[in-house]
């Protein structure tokens, strides 16, 4: 399902999904991972949640967590996840 959204999507023209989902969803994460999205950010109504990951496909530059001020060192569980610019 994931990939024809991202079929659907390249058909429309968009070169960046993004997304959000939660800390406590490690197969979600994992399989979003698989998918080459990476995490961001957080955006809108999720700037302030401390369970919310929002991550993003698409290409860019790529950095550690740690440089994120809004994630506070609380992805651990995620597995080597990545940071797009």
């Amino acid at each position: 399902m994931l990939s024809a959204l991202e079929n659907a999507a390249r058909g429309l023209g968009v070169r960046r999904l993004v997304l959000e989902t939660g800390l406590r969803q490690p197969a979600a994460l994992a399989l979003y991972q698989r998918a080459g999205f990476a995490p961001i950010e957080r955006f809108g109504e999720y700037v302030q949640s401390g369970l919310s990951l929002c991550l993003a496909s698409g290409h860019g530059r790529r950095r550690s967590l740690g440089q994120l001020p809004n994630y506070d060192g609380l992805i651990r569980a995620g597995g080597g996840l990545n940071v797009l610019d």
